[in-house]
């Protein structure tokens, strides 16, 4: 079976998986192949409802006429770096 490396996992968490196995008697293994199997049942995306906020924005602004003139054009001169003293 492969093994797998968990670096600079902070101590706490390790006190508390420790914590964990000793209550369920496992091994701290054992805890951990628990754990990750537990976290892995749960769907990988939480699932929505309703739609995100960009989804919503795009729908309130869907039927607006714009106005090209309403945003200029980007200036794209060429001009020295800022400095700042």
């Amino acid at each position: 079976m492969p093994d797998v490396l968990i670096r600079d996992m902070p101590a706490k968490m390790k006190q508390r998986l420790a914590a964990r196995a000793k209550a369920s008697g496992r091994s701290l293994s054992a805890e951990i192949k628990a754990t990750l199997d537990a976290a892995l049942q749960a769907p990988a995306a939480p699932q929505r409802d309703e739609p995100g906020l960009g989804t919503q924005l795009a729908e309130l602004f869907k039927g607006l006429d714009w106005d090209s003139e309403l945003v200029p054009p980007r200036d794209r001169t060429e001009r020295p770096p800022p400095v700042f003293s």
